[in-house]
């Protein structure tokens, strides 16, 4: 009788394993490759506590397309919803753990607010019509209260005026913040190795992780002997990922 080559008889063994090619139970295709829905959660990634509004402004997508990608991202335990300040957010789910943290990265990443506090990074010691007329906001009060009440400015009296100054929240944040962006690195670097995506680090840019993916199209690939003998190979899709090291952006304190 003669023996089977190992190509052949490494394509018989897998085919017992599977029994039938209509029974081959397939890997769920992870949610991450798709281009959008990747931009979405990376965008998500760098300024947590987004609302669907500023994400359809930063990534030029429709508001529809966001909402579709966050519903997918959410029901693959991918992204998580609050509300603050009556709006809905979204961010990365086990990013942030704290409730407080939240609200201040909602505010650093509001148009509005965001756009504010930079303001007093850059002008300390200014009254408020000052700063409105800096950013060109007429109705700056809601927006400086709300920063005042997370500390992330303080007003100080000069007889008529309250001045603005900013505090070191940030670095106090940056700092508390880094081991809990660490965990989530490792924890998000686990999960794309379970959904078969062979996450590569290609390097850092700027305050982010420049990662590879990989994912194989089972589609075209069937497990046979003449795929084996032929020696063809499955088509491989490729992509990349970026994720931060650092949430926070400590330039917005200096």
């Amino acid at each position: 009788m003669p023996k089977i080559g190992s190509a052949l008889k490494k394509a018989v063994e897998i085919r017992s394993e599977t029994d039938d090619d209509s029974k081959t139970k397939r890997r769920p295709a992870s949610v991450l490759m798709n281009h959008n829905r990747r931009a979405v959660f990376q965008a998500l990634c760098f300024r947590p506590c987004l609302t669907v509004s500023a994400m359809t402004s930063a990534l030029s997508l429709s508001r529809a397309t966001i909402l579709w990608h966050l519903k997918t991202l959410m029901k693959a335990d991918y992204v998580d919803g609050i509300s603050v300040y009556r709006k809905d957010r979204y961010l990365p789910a086990g990013l942030i753990t704290s409730e407080d943290d939240m609200i201040v990265f909602a505010l650093l990443n509001d148009e509005k607010c965001g756009e504010l506090y930079r303001a007093v990074v850059d002008n300390p010691g200014k009254d408020a019509k000052t700063l409105a007329r800096i950013t060109d906001n007429r109705s700056i009060k809601s927006s400086l209260r709300s920063l005042e009440d997370t500390k992330l400015i303080t007003a100080v009296r000069d007889g008529r005026h309250l001045r603005y100054f900013p505090t070191d929240k940030v670095e106090q944040l940056a700092q508390s913040e880094r081991r809990k962006t660490l965990a989530f690195q490792n924890n998000l670097l686990k999960r794309l190795k379970e959904e078969y995506l062979h996450p590569t680090l290609r390097g850092i840019k700027g305050r982010g992780l420049l990662i590879n993916l990989e994912a194989i199209d089972e589609d075209s690939f069937v497990s046979n002997a003449r795929n084996v003998i032929s020696g063809s190979e499955p088509t491989r899709n490729k992509a990349s990922i970026e994720i931060p090291y650092d949430i926070v952006d400590v330039s917005l304190s200096s």
